[in-house]
């Protein structure tokens, strides 16, 4: 016969690590959005990732964006995308490249906007048919590279030498 005793009170159960996991524990439970804050901590330790990144590119915020945009001779906005089938970006960035390979052809600054700008209108044209390209040059085209400055808590755009296109040709 087995004889039952009373049950012993059994000692109090210590979590491993002590202090150390209770602290844990604590922040745990009482923190919001605790996977960011692992995420955080983990992209912090692997140092090269974005949005906690080393890269200079993540680093500030600039005070100067540069936009691009075409107008007919009547100041209508034209669409680069639905006319060209590239977007604005990508023209700004042809234009920025055009201007750079001309720094030493042109050391004037706005000889050298200008000539970029007449270069980048001539290769969207070029990739138009030549019927496209009679419809889109029939009230003339006004190729706009613009700078947006942040002064004083205000966006101050400052256009940059506009590039006319007219009568079929390029002045």
């Amino acid at each position: 016969m087995v004889s039952s005793s009373p049950a012993s009170p059994s000692p109090k159960l210590r979590s491993p690590g002590g202090v150390a996991v209770q602290v844990f524990q604590w922040i745990w439970k009482t923190v919001p959005f605790r996977g960011v804050l692992i995420c955080a901590l983990l992209l912090l330790a692997f140092k090269e990732e974005y949005p906690l990144s080393h890269f200079p590119m993540y680093a500030g915020l600039s005070t100067t964006a540069d936009v691009a945009r075409l107008t007919d001779l009547e100041g209508n906005l034209v669409y680069f995308k639905p006319a060209f089938g590239i977007d604005t970006a990508s023209v700004r960035k042809m234009l920025r490249t055009r201007e750079s390979q001309l720094k030493s052809t042109f050391p004037d600054v706005q000889l050298r906007q200008q000539a970029a700008g007449q270069d980048v209108l001539q290769s969207l044209l070029n990739r138009r048919s030549p019927e496209e390209r009679a419809a889109l040059t029939a009230k003339g085209l006004i190729l706009y590279r613009e700078e947006l400055r942040l002064t004083n808590g205000k966006i101050v755009p400052t256009p940059l030498a506009p590039v006319r296109y007219s009568e079929g040709l390029l002045p």
